[in-house]
């Protein structure tokens, strides 16, 4: 029993320094790109494969589409007096219609900012909505990269594989 006991204080005693150094990495997780229609849903049901035929559904019909969202998946460190920024950064393409020649005919980038506060114990979910005319700007998303930053020093990034 003594040695249980002397274990269990040893753990107790281990368990808040090796949580503090996990913790203190930031990190952009995930990124989750969507369609929305008309209404803002992404999807009909919670379904996940009801979400997928969903957004197929939207690819098919873009007169459907009323933008494009975000959710990035994000963890930090708090640090008092010193909000962070979720930085998003898109390029996208307009395509030829109407009798022209297939191809690409302009590619366009787009950057859109939020103030975000980290979570005092775990990650946090943010979204970010494009408008219908920010979608027109920016064309048919090709790349994407979400940044992290603290006073404008990149804590961390993940990027889509055509960035």
């Amino acid at each position: 029993m003594l040695r249980l006991r002397s274990w269990l204080a040893v753990g107790l005693l281990v368990i808040p320094f090796a949580t503090r150094t996990h913790a203190a990495d930031a990190k952009v997780r995930k990124v989750l790109p969507s369609l929305v229609d008309l209404e803002g849903r992404a999807s009909l049901h919670p379904s996940l494969y009801e979400r997928d035929a969903y957004q197929a559904y939207l690819r098919k019909n873009p007169e459907l589409v009323g933008g494009m969202r975000f959710d990035v998946h994000w963890s930090a460190p708090v640090v008092k007096a010193q909000p962070l920024e979720l930085r998003l950064e898109l390029r996208g393409a307009t395509f030829r219609t109407n009798n022209a020649p297939a191809g690409v005919t302009q590619t366009n980038a787009v950057t859109l900012t939020n103030t975000v506060t980290p979570a005092r114990f775990g990650a946090r979910w943010t979204r970010v909505t494009l408008s219908p005319e920010t979608l027109r700007q920016v064309g048919d998303v090709t790349a994407w990269k979400a940044t992290l930053l603290r006073a404008g020093t990149e804590l961390a990034s993940t990027q889509s594989f055509l960035w």
